[in-house]
């Protein structure tokens, strides 16, 4: 969360991450995550620039998640991790 500047972990559930993602980068990076959750695989990796949520300091950085799927193969869990570039 320090990375983002979010001021709870309910900020980042769901789709609430997209919020720090800078506007320029806002839709694809949507866009990318819901074709890698849909897709049936496994590991997703994407670059965007973030907007720290207290400072606004626009951050480059690639995110990295492994996708936890069911025996049908549909998404469960991701746990990943962002990192500044």
């Amino acid at each position: 969360m320090d990375l983002f500047g979010a001021s709870s972990i309910s900020q980042m559930r769901g789709y609430g991450w997209l919020q720090f993602i800078h506007p320029k980068d806002r839709a694809r990076a949507q866009h990318d995550w819901e074709t890698a959750i849909n897709s049936g695989g496994e590991d997703f990796t994407s670059s965007y620039t973030i907007v720290h949520g207290v400072t606004e300091e626009e951050i480059e950085a690639t995110y990295h998640s492994i996708i936890g799927r069911d025996h049908e193969n549909q998404a469960l869990v991701a746990v990943g991790k962002v990192c500044k570039h």
